[in-house]
């Protein structure tokens, strides 16, 4: 390449570099998703009083800290108890799933329903092909008893969900931070929307 052409090709791909960037940018800040992600800093490290081993449909112990810092994880909270497989945000998960976890992204679901009731569940309405784990006699590392929705900030142990809700975790094990407690995703169904145009 002459100098002639260097001197000129330098200044343009500089230029194009600075034009891209700032699309993307501008992009993220306009999609929900983004939008969520950019309004929930700082984010946080998941810390003792936040992890936990609860079990699955089929009464195995699955472990949020086999997870942390190795993969995103959407942590979904549904508020549905005696009929889970009825939960909005639960069958999108299950239809968008491929996606996600062609982008290494760990879905974790938690019931207030028994083992034995998510089972019941999917016998209803078809498997879900992610663990969906009990918060009954629940085990958080440093608050032993303690229901899972309650260290994550969502109401008191005697209190059912009112609404389903999504938290998500980077690859750093980090989560958004709001005051005292975790904060929980504004758009959920926007994220899982993204994810739906991957597929």
């Amino acid at each position: 390449m002459s100098s002639r052409v260097l001197a000129w090709f330098l200044p343009i791909s500089a230029v194009l570099l600075v034009a891209v960037t700032v699309f993307e940018q501008q992009r993220a800040k306009n999609s929900p998703a983004g939008q969520q992600v950019i309004r929930r800093l700082p984010f946080v490290p998941v810390g003792p009083e936040l992890r936990f081993e609860l079990s699955d449909s089929a009464n195995r112990p699955v472990r949020l800290a086999r997870y942390l810092g190795r993969h995103p994880i959407l942590l979904a909270f549904l508020a549905e108890q005696d009929r889970i497989e009825q939960d909005q945000l639960l069958r999108r998960l299950r239809e968008v799933h491929p996606a996600m976890k062609r982008k290494g992204i760990i879905v974790l679901a938690i019931t207030q329903a028994l083992p034995q009731e998510a089972r019941q569940a999917f016998r209803r309405g078809g498997s879900v092909p992610f663990p969906v784990l009990s918060d009954v006699g629940a085990s958080v590392h440093s608050a032993k008893g303690k229901r899972v929705a309650t260290a994550w900030g969502l109401g008191r142990d005697d209190n059912a969900l009112s609404t389903t809700v999504a938290f998500l975790i980077d690859r750093g094990g980090r989560v958004a931070w709001n005051g005292s407690v975790p904060e929980p995703l504004e758009h959920p169904q926007a994220l899982l929307d993204e994810y739906e145009e991957l597929r």
